[in-house]
């Protein structure tokens, strides 16, 4: 099999990604963006969007998260965008779904810590990152486009 390099830029497949992640540090005005962009829906997890006027639903746990996704399927998913604002609080969310996907191994059927992090060998990572992705593809399935806003750790 050969590859061909290109020698001039390639079109556009898409006008819009499905998934757009965007970092930065807290209070850059990330969220008042998002406010602005027509059809969207934030997802608020951190309360951080309690002074603008946008489409917006607080979420303050998982199951919140997951009744706003069933509503908007039953709705016929009626946002063009979804962003999650921000992916760092669902990374701490998702935590009690991480330590249940641990528990449902014969490994860590008899866990009884709350700290998935405190496995040897950062072993819980790998139940944190299954947990948020089965999330996120959760997310994925609500609108055409999602927005992942998140902050950088120090």
């Amino acid at each position: 099999m050969s590859i061909v390099l290109p020698t001039t830029k390639v079109k556009a497949q898409r006008a819009n990604p499905k998934r757009l992640v965007i970092y930065s540090k807290p209070k850059t005005g990330k969220t008042t963006c998002y406010a602005g962009l027509e059809n969207n829906l934030i997802l608020d997890l951190e309360h951080g969007a309690d002074f603008i006027e946008a489409l917006k639903i607080p979420i303050t746990s998982l199951q919140e998260l997951l009744d706003t996704g069933k509503a908007i399927r039953e709705a016929n998913k009626p946002y063009t965008y979804i962003t999650i604002d921000t992916v760092t609080a669902l990374e701490e969310m998702i935590h009690p779904l991480a330590i249940k996907l641990y528990k449902s191994t014969s490994m860590g059927k008899n866990f009884d810590g709350d700290n998935i992090t405190s496995l040897p060998n950062g072993a819980g990572y790998l139940y944190i990152r299954t947990a948020f992705f089965q999330v996120l593809d959760f997310v994925d399935t609500l609108a055409d486009h999602v927005i992942l806003s998140g902050h950088i750790k120090d």
